[in-house]
């Protein structure tokens, strides 16, 4: 190669500078940080797009009423009371009837239905859980919902417009309820109670006004709830037990409000103006001295009741009217005699015709229970029938609500008679 040839021709790549590997540093650096912000921004649309899929927000539907359905007043019962609607769907427990609206429901769905149609006011819809129990308290609609296997998860309704009132998980609490779970009304909240606690929840707010722990060992047999307490029957390692909670301490501690605990079997039948239980060997009534548990009185149950069956209770300022198995007991307020017995279908729902102090004397009331020809309208004093409404048979496990002029059929379906 010649000289002139080598000063002809072009020259190489010249080195890199320090700035233009910086330069290339950073823009590979970018490259990586761009790739990943992009795996984030995936990853975070994957768990956003999961959680919002399993949200309430994907599977709920919460439709209110403008306002409030008109109230339905009470009249003297009609002679001949007629049908005027009905529905597939379960009532609610409780008083399902709040001012002009009946709270019903079904597999998924939560109803406030106009009391003198039957068309639906409000409704709640969950299609990723299903209804366990819904209560109706103080215009509170408590709904409870299985989530995971346990009846944890409860929202609350204003009854007569569906405008949500308060919801709650109590898993996510921390609280110990799993599995099958019961919801007992009071006159202003709910006992949830599970096998392993017992949460007596305000029907307003939803806070708890006192929870009770079974300790380790232990789970619940049964519960009967009143002004007196809560008598909780207990199967343990060591044997049976029956326990008295103080019902208005709100403190949580355990002993400093068990006011007593005795080694017993028997099934818990009242714990409002008398303590009481049944004595599931003989049959006979145990009441119990509120302060010590120590047996006060023995009284023999004619007839002597069947134990198939839950025992249902309704307490009056004349007597505590308690079911069992087929067999309605009339029972004084000392706990020690037997008022009278009425072979029914279910626990009788008296409703005052006139109120004293808030209570209601079972002697004037209006004592209607559902039978096998339609409503037995019953005497407060003797258990016999005064009236019998020849209407459809009710399902099974149906109660009557005076309702109007009517009757209220509460149970796996829903009737209205006027």
């Amino acid at each position: 190669m010649t000289v002139e040839q080598r000063d002809t021709e072009e020259p190489g790549p010249a080195p890199h500078t320090g700035l233009e590997r910086h330069v290339s540093a950073m823009r590979r650096q970018r490259r990586s940080y761009l790739a990943v912000l992009a795996a984030l921004l995936l990853t975070t649309a994957v768990i956003v797009a999961v959680v919002w899929s399993r949200s309430e927000v994907m599977h709920a539907q919460l439709r209110t009423a403008a306002t409030p359905a008109p109230t339905v007043l009470s009249g003297t019962l009609s002679e001949a009371p007629r049908q005027t609607w009905q529905s597939s769907d379960t009532t609610a427990l409780g008083a399902p009837l709040a001012e002009g609206t009946v709270v019903t429901y079904s597999a998924h769905t939560v109803n406030g239905r106009d009391a003198r149609t039957g068309a639906v006011a409000w409704s709640y819809t969950r299609t990723d859980r299903t209804v366990c129990s819904v209560a109706q308290v103080h215009d509170r609609t408590i709904a409870l919902f299985e989530r995971g296997g346990s009846c944890d998860e409860a929202s609350a309704f204003a009854s007569s417009t569906g405008a949500r009132a308060w919801q709650r998980t109590f898993h996510n609490e921390g609280k110990n309820i799993s599995g099958t779970v019961q919801l007992v009304s009071a006159s202003d909240g709910v006992f949830v109670v599970g096998d392993a606690a017992i949460y007596y929840v305000r029907a307003n707010e939803g806070y708890d006004f006192w929870s009770f722990r079974q300790p380790k060992g232990c789970h619940t047999r049964d519960a009967a709830f009143g002004t007196a307490g809560a008598l909780i029957g207990q199967r343990c390692t060591d044997g049976d037990h029956l326990l008295l909670r103080d019902r208005y301490a709100n403190d949580d501690d355990q002993n400093k409000n068990t006011k007593w605990r005795i080694d017993a079997g028997a099934i818990p039948i009242a714990a409002d103006s008398f303590v009481a239980a049944l004595d599931p060997a003989s049959g006979e009534l145990l009441s119990y001295d509120p302060g010590k548990g120590s047996v006060r009185a023995r009284t023999t149950l004619q007839p002597r009741p069947s134990l198939t069956g839950p025992v249902l209770q309704s307490p009056t300022v004349t007597a505590e009217l308690v079911w069992i198995g087929g067999t309605c007991y009339a029972i004084a307020n000392s706990g020690a005699s037997i008022l009278w017995s009425a072979t029914l279908a279910t626990l009788p729902t008296v409703t005052p015709t006139a109120f004293g102090a808030g209570q209601v004397d079972l002697n004037t009331a209006l004592v209607i229970v559902p039978a096998a020809t339609g409503v037995d309208l019953l005497d407060g004093r003797t258990g016999a029938v005064r009236t019998r409404y020849r209407l459809a048979p009710p399902p099974p496990a149906s109660r009557v609500v005076a309702f109007g002029t009517g009757f209220l059929l509460a149970g796996p379906s829903t009737v209205v008679y006027q």
